[in-house]
């Protein structure tokens, strides 16, 4: 968030998890979007960015159990349920619309993203 821009100090802090890993280590993943629920859980604004990388393990087919970690996609269909409203995706051709829907950005949009959020946290 810009430095000059000043904040209601009674909002929650805005957060954007971006998410950098491959799908070879499914686990930070899964354990990413578990600490996303719960911040959301905890009355926190949390947004989700995935990476090009990151992205391909929402891709209907993919099979996290076989690398020792439970079906995201089921994590993912509870955002809403948390309120976590915005999820972005870096370049998400091949994405079907089981996988999950969201936004497309474009890599020059990134900083401009990150600048709308008071955190950043990559994982």
């Amino acid at each position: 968030m810009n430095d000059n821009a000043q904040r209601d100090e009674r909002l929650p802090l805005k957060h954007l998890l971006y998410f950098v890993s491959s799908p070879s280590s499914p686990l930070q993943l899964q354990e990413g979007l578990d600490m996303a629920l719960a911040m959301s859980a905890m009355g926190q604004d949390v947004s989700l960015l995935f990476s090009q990388q990151a992205s391909r393990v929402l891709r209907a087919g993919f099979d996290a159990s076989a690398q020792g970690a439970r079906d995201l996609r089921k994590n993912l269909k509870a955002l809403s349920l948390y309120g976590i409203k915005h999820v972005y995706y870096l370049n998400p051709e091949g994405f079907t619309t089981e996988a999950l829907t969201g936004t497309a950005v474009f890599v020059d949009q990134i900083q401009t993203l990150i600048n709308q959020h008071d955190r950043t946290i990559s994982l």
